[in-house]
């Protein structure tokens, strides 16, 4: 790939592969389009091909961007991020974990939320270390630590909690029941729209309530619907692990696990391999989570 080429996708924040190729958004569903709203992929951007095939994929770049266009008005999923700018103290930890630029400004000056580039990860609001100041509309921490409530409302020591990305591993678990692929039953998964939304709040809350373990799951390194938000979960949970370790907590007990939509047997290997592991674990151990973890405002 030409470095110039290089310049433009980093630019659009584009995903890349290995080869320095773009990727598009899915392989069937929008092999012209890429990850970020709004940019078409057509011709050797994406690897290389003919120039009938290149022709083919070019007019259906424009088709797609023609549907854009023809609208005063662009209709998408409200799950945005929204600042509250009371409780925002801008000290900018926001600004590099977005993977589309959508938050612009200077630490401790100002912050600027661009709406409309946001593509609704949430890695700027796991990543926002003030209760209150970031949230995502339809994943706010109250709607999910009250699925987090009903999930261990009893026997939450046996359980094994999922956190699951809504792209991938969140199909791939839909796709182990349609196959029937059988599972332990002390599992409880809780869809997010990316791993990258999993804030350590929501980790710890989990132990708070007694969960016996926490998977959190997302999509492969290079395959995130949402660039490299996933990136960002990889880097939390080893210092989450290193934290839990600290409190005497067993850092065995929170793992990440890669699972793409088609991985259904991986899915349900891991979540047995988890239950395995919760039933090994002392009791003392499991009686003495609640105590050892606490979250401020449980």
């Amino acid at each position: 790939m030409t470095e110039q080429k290089g310049d433009v996708l980093q630019q659009l924040k584009v995903s890349i592969d290995q080869e320095g190729f773009a990727l598009e958004s899915h392989p069937k569903l929008g092999p012209a389009e890429a990850a970020v709203q709004g940019v078409m992929l057509a011709g050797t951007v994406q690897y290389p091909k003919s120039v009938k095939e290149s022709a083919l994929q070019a007019l259906a770049a424009a088709a797609k961007a023609s549907v854009i266009i023809s609208k005063n008005e662009i209709e998408r999923e409200p799950f945005v991020a929204v600042v509250n700018p009371e409780k925002c103290t801008k000290c900018g930890r926001c600004i590099p974990v977005c993977p589309y630029g959508a938050i612009l400004g200077e630490v401790r000056k100002n912050i600027e939320f661009v709406t409309a580039a946001c593509q609704g990860c949430g890695a700027c609001v796991a990543e926002c270390t003030v209760d209150g100041a970031l949230t995502q509309e339809g994943f706010t921490d109250r709607q999910i630590t009250a699925q987090v409530d009903a999930a261990l409302e009893e026997g939450a020591a046996g359980k094994v909690l999922i956190y699951a990305c809504n792209w991938c591993s969140y199909a791939g678990a839909d796709l182990a029941g349609v196959m029937k692929i059988q599972y332990p039953a002390n599992t409880r998964v809780i869809r997010t729209m990316c791993s990258g939304r999993v804030s350590q709040r929501l980790v710890m809350y989990a132990f708070s309530k007694g969960a016996g373990a926490v998977l959190v799951t997302g999509c492969h390194p290079g395959d995130c619907h949402y660039i490299t938000a996933n990136l960002q979960t990889e880097k939390r949970v080893e210092r989450w692990r290193t934290q839990l370790k600290a409190k005497g907590v067993d850092a065995d007990r929170l793992q990440l696990w890669w699972v793409s939509a088609a991985e259904a047997r991986r899915f349900a290997d891991k979540a047995k391999e988890m239950s395995e592991l919760v039933a090994k674990l002392p009791a003392e151990e499991l009686q003495s989570t609640t105590a050892r973890v606490q979250v401020r405002g449980t």
